[in-house]
C-alpha cells in the first residue's frame, strides 16, 4: 500500500470533517432545545479529525513471500506481479485486477499477490474485498508485520469492524511501539468502541512520541467530554488549537466544553470563528441553538438556521427546526413559511406545526372588541 493510498483511505473513511455534537450531555435549565438529533456518533464515529498517515511505508515486497508456507513464485507469476504493481502505480486498478485475480487463483498462498490484489480493490473502493486480501496476506505471511496490520486495521475500521480493527492495530503497535501513528490509530479505534481507558492509554503513548500532533490532543479532549470532564476537555482542545489553530474540529470541542460549563457567551464567540461550511452543519447549528437558548436570544439562533435552510431548501429537518426557532423568536409568519417548506419536503411532523401556526396567525388577525353595552 502506498502512502498516498493510505492517506486517501484515512480521509475517505470519515464522512465529515467536523465532530459530532452529542445530545447526551447533562441537561441544564433554560436550554430551549429538547433533544438534538443524533450526529455523526450515530454511525459510530468520533471526532472527525483530519487524519492523514505520516511516514508510513508499504510492506516490503519480499517480506511476506519469504515466510514459511508461501507458494514458490514462478517467473511468470513474478513478472505478472511486477506488471500489476506498475498498473497500480499508473492509476490503472482495473488493469491490475484483470491481471491479479487469475494469478491469485493459481498461487493463492502468495502473500505479496494478496497485498497487491488488496491494494487494487481499495483503489476501486471495494473495502471489504481489500480487507479480505490483507487478512489472507497476514495469515500467509508475517503474522506480526506492523505495516500489514496497520493497513488491515484501517480497512477494518472503515468497515466498522471494531474488534478486528482494534486487534490489528494493537498488533501493529506492539510490534513497533516507537511509531506514534500506530498508537494514535489504536487510540482512535478504542475510542470509537467506547473503550475510554485503553484509548487514553494508547493516546498517552502516542503523545509521548509525538507531543505536537494536534490529533492526539483532539481525541483526548473528546474522551474528556465523554467522561464529563469539561475543563480538561477545554485544556486539551486548546493544545490542539495551539498546534493547528485553523482546524474547525478543535474549535467545536472548545465550544461544546464552554457550553457545558455554562459559559454560552464564550461558546458563541468560538462558534463565530468557524468556517462558513462548519457553521452550516446540523451538529453545529444545534450546538449554537443551545447556546443562544441559554442566552435567551432565540432570534440569533433563528438567523443561523434561516441561512442554512435557504442554502438547502429541500432539507426537511432543517426547515422544520428553522420554523421552531422562528416560532420561539415570535416571528410566526416567517415560521409558518418554513414549516410549509418542511411539509412540502416531507417532514412527518410539519403538518401539525403548519396547522398550529396557521391557527395562531388567524387568531392574531381577528379584530379585538372591548367590553361594554
Amino acid at each position: 500500500m502506498k502512502p498516498s493510498d493510505e492517506a486517501r483511505l484515512a480521509l475517505d473513511r470519515l464522512p465529515s470533517r467536523f465532530p459530532a455534537y452529542e445530545p447526551q450531555e447533562p441537561k441544564r435549565r433554560g436550554l430551549g432545545l429538547g433533544t438534538a438529533a443524533v450526529g455523526l456518533l450515530s454511525v459510530g464515529l468520533v471526532v472527525a479529525l483530519a487524519f492523514f498517515w505520516q511516514g508510513s511505508k508499504p510492506p516490503p515486497a519480499s517480506a511476506a513471500a519469504a515466510s514459511a508456507g508461501a507458494t514458490p513464485r514462478t517467473a511468470e507469476i513474478a513478472a505478472g506481479l511486477e506488471q500489476a504493481r506498475t498498473y497500480l502505480a499508473d492509476g490503472e486498478p482495473d488493469m491490475a485486477l484483470a491481471l491479479l485475480e487469475p494469478l491469485v487463483s493459481r498461487a493463492d498462498r502468495d502473500p505479496d499477490l494478496r497485498v497487491a490484489l488488496g491494494e487494487a480493490y481499495m483503489a476501486i473502493d471495494d473495502y471489504q474485498a481489500a480487507y479480505d486480501q490483507y487478512s489472507q496476506a497476514i495469515t500467509l505471511g508475517s503474522r506480526t508485520d506492523p505495516q500489514l496490520h496497520f493497513a488491515a486495521g484501517a480497512l477494518a475500521s472503515r468497515l466498522r469492524k471494531r474488534p478486528e480493527a482494534i486487534a490489528h492495530l494493537r498488533v501493529a503497535h506492539e510490534a513497533d511501539p516507537s511509531n506514534p501513528q500506530y498508537a494514535l490509530f489504536l487510540g482512535q479505534a478504542e475510542l470509537e468502541a467506547g473503550n475510554y481507558a485503553p484509548a487514553t492509554a494508547a493516546l498517552a503513548r502516542a503523545r509521548h512520541a509525538a507531543p505536537d500532533d494536534p490529533r492526539i490532543w483532539g481525541m483526548l479532549a473528546e474522551i474528556a467530554m465523554r467522561e464529563n470532564k469539561s475543563e480538561m476537555a477545554l485544556q486539551h482542545a486548546g493544545r490542539a488549537r495551539h498546534h493547528d489553530p485553523d482546524n474547525d474540529a478543535w474549535k467545536i470541542i472548545q465550544a461544546r466544553a464552554l457550553n457545558r460549563m455554562g459559559d454560552a457567551g464564550k461558546a458563541v464567540v468560538v462558534l463565530g470563528s468557524l468556517s462558513e461550511e462548519a457553521r452550516s452543519t446540523k451538529p453545529v447549528l444545534r450546538l449554537a441553538g443551545e447556546c443562544f437558548g441559554m442566552l435567551k436570544q432565540p432570534a440569533e439562533a433563528a438567523k443561523l438556521y434561516r441561512a442554512a435552510s435557504d442554502a438547502r431548501p429541500n432539507d426537511a429537518d432543517l426547515a422544520f427546526e428553522t420554523a421552531v426557532w422562528l416560532d420561539r423568536a415570535q416571528d410566526r409568519p416567517t415560521a409558518l413559511a418554513y414549516a410549509r417548506r418542511a411539509k412540502d419536503a416531507g417532514h412527518a411532523g410539519a403538518s401539525k406545526l403548519v396547522e398550529r401556526l396557521s391557527d395562531q396567525r388567524e387568531f392574531m388577525a381577528q379584530p379585538r372588541t372591548t367590553g361594554g353595552g
